[in-house]
């Protein structure tokens, strides 16, 4: 993927500030999948590949609360907007969010 950034309400959040590179796959994995509950194991795939870290839940846990921080600042409700529950998280922007991976896929689609 190329940049990754975050805008609401006309304030942005550059890619520079998402947590390393693992943040910046977080927040777009988790964009894409627009409001799907995604398993924490999926997430660790998506993240670390085959072989995450030993680590890998603790340093998950520390992305999505540095992501829910980015989310805060950028004028969101941060723990709202990304939500933990039955070992998934959600991630649910404001109703017209446009996010360019997914209107690429969807006029790939309609082409």
């Amino acid at each position: 993927m190329g940049r990754v950034a975050l805008e609401a309400d006309g304030l942005a959040v550059q890619d520079a500030r998402l947590p390393g590179r693992q943040g910046r796959l977080l927040f777009a994995y988790l964009a894409v999948e627009r409001g799907r509950p995604v398993p924490r194991d999926e997430l660790a795939a998506a993240l670390w590949g085959e072989a995450p870290p030993a680590t890998w839940d603790k340093a998950l846990t520390v992305l999505v609360s540095k992501l829910r921080s980015l989310l805060t600042e950028a004028g969101l409700d941060g723990p709202r907007a990304l939500t933990a529950a039955f070992g998934c998280y959600r991630l649910e922007l404001p109703e017209g969010t446009w996010i360019d991976a997914v209107a690429a896929a969807d006029a790939a689609d309609e082409a």
